[in-house]
């Protein structure tokens, strides 16, 4: 008689089992606080199944010499216990924008939907409070219940979280980095503090002091033109060396010249995109993702751009590429509005995928009736930018 047994009451961990096994076979499972995650047939009578929790598996090996087990631990914590490491960050992640009604208050209703159709892609990850997602608006208070809302749309599915903490000192980036732990989001997204430049101690500090704080937690650098400081990558090449939990980038710009010593100097990391334009192209020399704005525009086009890029069929790849940058292109509402989140939820609202209207929070102002009305004149043209039920409104 074979046996495993497993809690996670001493270790703080939560053990994850994989079983394959044929139907037929004897199998006792003994649960403590054990779930059934998935059952489902491998061929013929042999099944598969996912246990996680407090368990007992006892069996006769004599009698299941096929039987296949995969044992690993996990964080036990609130939300998704999938964990971010510089290994399987990749994809196309969708960055939901916070959802503000007419006076400026915080819709939690509306964001926690816009999460949920988010996670029904196909994609790998979704996040929250970047640019788009409007980092700069929310107070502790509501930066909390934002989390919060974040947390119950995403729990329980099998997708990665990230939330951006970005602010403007290391005590008020820590302090949401903590809370958004707490809660379970496994990775945050962080701009160096922007009002005065910071030099090359700052920086390395800046990082350390973060990953100190919170050493269990992803940490993704968002590499911004709106910092006063653009890192290059022998700074990256330091700061990875130093900084363990430092797992990757958002790259926010289309220097050539700086991505590729980036790409070169930390191949390790997992550097994304933050604009879906320039995809192929940065994938070609070591991108792994998009930190994407278009997913809930055309969630089909975008992912069978990644799809393209990862099977390295690069001239399918690059025509979607010009697709898009046409599409920006003829939207010069949204190149007007292009430097924050204005241009992007006044596109979100036009495309109709997202329940998220354009409003903003002041002092940045949501584009005029005239402006919309231009913005989806140029969808029409457009049609895989436009959300299939809002086109047969239409």
């Amino acid at each position: 008689m074979q046996y495993l047994q497993l809690s996670s009451r001493e270790i703080g961990y939560e053990p994850i089992v994989r079983i394959a096994w044929f139907r037929s076979d004897p199998l006792e499972i003994v649960p403590g606080n054990v779930c059934i995650e998935n059952l489902f047939p491998i061929a013929g009578d042999a099944f598969t199944m996912t246990l996680y929790g407090d368990l007992r598996l006892t069996w006769h090996k004599e009698l299941m010499p096929n039987l296949q087990i995969n044992l690993r631990y996990e964080y036990q914590g609130k939300g998704n216990a999938l964990m971010i490491t510089r290994e399987n960050l990749k994809g196309i992640w969708a960055g939901v924008p916070t959802s503000f009604r007419r006076d400026g208050t915080f819709d939690d209703a509306t964001f926690v939907k816009d999460v949920i159709r988010c996670c029904e892609l196909n994609i790998h990850g979704v996040y929250t409070t970047g640019g788009t997602g409007e980092f700069y608006a929310l107070e502790f208070d509501e930066f909390k219940r934002m989390v919060d809302a974040f947390v119950r749309a995403t729990e329980g599915r099998k997708i990665m979280t990230q939330v951006g903490c970005t602010w403007i000192n290391t005590q008020n980036v820590i302090e949401r980095a903590r809370y958004a732990q707490t809660k379970g989001i496994m990775g945050v997204q962080v701009a160096l503090p922007f009002w005065h430049p910071l030099n090359s101690v700052e920086v390395l500090q800046f990082f350390k002091d973060l990953s100190d704080a919170c050493p269990d937690l992803a940490l993704i650098h968002y590499r911004s033109e709106r910092e006063r400081n653009s890192l290059q990558g022998r700074q990256y090449r330091k700061l990875a060396d130093e900084v363990p939990n430092l797992v990757g980038t958002k790259f926010m710009s289309s220097n050539f010249d700086e991505w590729m010593e980036l790409v070169l100097e930390t191949p390790e990391l997992s550097h994304f995109v933050g604009d879906d334009r320039f995809l192929a192209h940065a994938m070609m020399i070591g991108a792994k993702g998009s930190y994407s704005g278009a997913i809930y525009l055309a969630p089909n086009l975008i992912l069978r751009l990644y799809d393209h890029c990862v099977k390295r069929e690069w001239d399918e790849a690059i025509a979607i590429e010009k697709r898009i940058y046409a599409f920006t292109a003829a939207a010069q509402v949204y190149d007007r509005h292009a430097a924050n989140a204005v241009g992007d939820k006044a596109l979100t609202e036009a495309s109709g995928f997202l329940e998220t209207k354009r409003y903003t929070r002041k002092p940045y102002l949501p584009i005029d009736e005239e402006e919309f009305i231009q913005l989806t004149d140029v969808l029409r043209r457009f049609p895989e930018f436009v959300y299939r039920k809002k086109r047969d409104a239409d």
